[in-house]
């Protein structure tokens, strides 16, 4: 069952338990006039009586330095979610002060069961960033580099559709963004793309499971 509450900075409760619950505060984006806020906290109560709740889109946008152009570009994901932060009812003044005065809370056990991931929160690299917070950025590449080397078996096993598994024509392949002729026939091609993908899911499942995987990841920089 899910409770809607209004709080403010100034509630505190006098004996804080171990039960806990997962929050939603709303309106993110306040404004100093309370009364404003609280229209705009009631009208977000009405919809989500009307609507439910919404799995918004985001895309986040993570830098990439490409080594072989020496050159930092954005690899954005979109992701829909929405986000409960897992407080004590103690918790939830100081917390509401910063996301917004209005809450939506859930069971733990109730939230779980519908589907609920943690996030995993990760800094983002930038000419400023020092110290051990830079290990975090090394993994956000080498799954951009996995994301892009299963993009290109997609694309592959797309061709060796349209190719017969023992052809002899040599395939035409994108290398460094040209097309090139390669030296692997058709036939070859799809007998290495058989044993690669052997006893393994399709290959577009795996790549669809990895920007799944990376939805769950947000930057540090963006908490507030």
């Amino acid at each position: 069952m899910a409770r809607v509450a209004g709080t403010g900075s100034r509630i505190r409760c006098p004996n804080p338990g171990p039960e806990r619950f997962f929050y939603h505060s709303f309106p993110r984006r306040r404004s100093r006039n309370q009364k404003r806020e609280a229209r705009k906290g009631l009208a977000t109560i009405r919809l989500i009586k009307e609507k439910g709740l919404l799995c918004t889109p985001e895309i986040t946008a993570w830098p990439i330095f490409r080594k072989h152009v020496f050159r930092w570009v954005s690899w954005h994901i979109m992701s829909r979610r929405i986000c409960f932060t897992e407080l004590s009812p103690y918790e939830l003044p100081l917390h509401v002060d910063i996301f917004g005065h209005f809450a939506v809370e859930f069971g733990v056990p109730v939230l779980r069961h519908v589907g609920a991931l943690p996030v995993i929160y990760f800094p983002r690299l930038s000419k400023t960033t020092t110290g051990l917070e830079k290990w975090a950025h090394p993994l956000v590449e080498r799954l951009e580099a996995i994301y892009i080397l299963l993009d290109r078996m997609v694309r592959l096993e797309r061709t060796l559709k349209n190719r017969s598994p023992s052809g002899h024509e040599y395939l035409q392949m994108l290398r460094e963004g040209k097309q090139i002729t390669s030296r692997c026939t058709s036939g070859a091609a799809y007998d290495l793309f058989s044993s690669l993908t052997d006893s393994i899911d399709r290959v577009g499942d795996l790549q669809w499971a990895l920007l799944t995987l990376m939805s769950l990841f947000y930057p540090l920089e963006d908490l507030n």
